[in-house]
């Protein structure tokens, strides 16, 4: 049964609020986010609020805190908010509550909308440039942690680049944080010293860390993960994996705006225009007209289900909801 909001007096607008897990200065996670939302105040007329750096501890308070004062539609961005979004929601029935994730959520209440963002595919089609590009045939990747459905676009990046060079290698390390900068590089140059050529951090922290480690030694090449990150080292970053903040967000809002009702989940792929690559700026004529037109051949199969690639209980579990397969 669909949910409906408490009656709105004529001329009322939406509220929405926003919990971040860390600076609305973060370029890659946080800070699109924050731009979709200021977006949506303006596209939709609504009232915004937004809490910078919500450790998981403290998102149950700050959810409900939302929820007291009157707010329509919180979006909790994050699945490390998981727990807290189930918890409050339960009480607050007659509201919305939107979790971002990139994992499984069981046994959401119906006010629950689940919005699983796929880096599978995206990750095929960016290990397939790094498979290409690398001389040494060994690639470094960085995730933030070892959870199921991370591990399967590490996987998927290693296949796709092994379709283009099947002697390519992965050194695999997890940073254990979103956040650490310093810890992802120093982690990205032991990679670069044991012959590594290309080095991709996923993750805010690990992003960054990889991109540090690559400029300064100038001994591999990188990807920007989340947000297009050319300007930060544009002699290194050759494209970035992004996830488009406005499209999600905006769509998500406008759907329960639009039909006073959620969706049990929301699912963004490259055919839905969620993730896709960044420009190749400097390395334009790098990236030779034979390995494009593969890398569009690729992008097709992958949305017709041609390309099998594994899935975490994330996309399982969106499945589920769905009623419908995902590529």
């Amino acid at each position: 049964m669909d949910l409906k909001p408490e009656p709105k007096i004529s001329g009322q607008k939406w509220k929405i609020g926003m919990i971040l897990s860390d600076a609305i200065t973060d370029i890659s996670w946080n800070g699109p986010a924050y731009g979709a939302l200021m977006e949506i105040a303006k596209n939709f007329g609504c009232d915004v609020s937004f809490k910078e750096s919500v450790p998981p501890e403290e998102a149950s308070e700050e959810i409900r805190d939302y929820a007291i004062r009157g707010f329509d539609i919180i979006f909790a961005h994050g699945g490390q908010y998981a727990a807290s979004v189930i918890e409050v929601a339960k009480e607050f029935t007659t509201k919305f509550f939107v979790a971002i994730t990139v994992t499984s959520i069981e046994n959401a209440p119906k006010n629950v909308g689940i919005v699983l963002v796929d880096f599978r595919q995206i990750s095929y089609l960016a290990g397939m440039i790094a498979g290409y590009l690398t001389k040494t045939n060994k690639l470094g990747y960085i995730s933030p942690f070892s959870i199921p459905d991370i591990e399967k676009w590490k996987e998927c990046f290693l296949m796709g680049a092994k379709r283009i060079n099947p002697m390519a290698e992965l050194d695999y390390a997890v940073a254990h944080t979103f956040t650490d900068v310093s810890r992802a590089k120093d982690l990205a140059l032991e990679m670069i010293n044991n012959g590594a050529d290309f080095v991709y951090g996923q993750g805010h922290g690990p992003t960054l860390g990889a991109i540090k480690a690559c400029d300064e030694t100038r001994r591999a090449l990188t990807f920007g993960s989340q947000a297009d990150m050319h300007s930060v080292a544009p002699e290194v970053v050759v494209t970035s994996l992004v996830w488009n903040a406005s499209l999600i967000y905006k769509a998500v809002a406008g759907s329960i705006i639009n039909m006073g009702k959620i969706k049990p989940a929301y699912y963004y792929g490259i055919a839905e225009g969620g993730v896709y690559l960044a420009p190749f700026y400097n390395f334009e004529d790098c990236i030779p007209q034979r390995l494009k037109k593969m890398l569009n051949e690729a992008r097709g199969d992958i949305i017709d289900g041609r390309i099998k690639l594994p899935k975490g209980p994330g996309v399982l579990m969106t499945e589920k909801l769905l009623k419908s397969k995902i590529p």
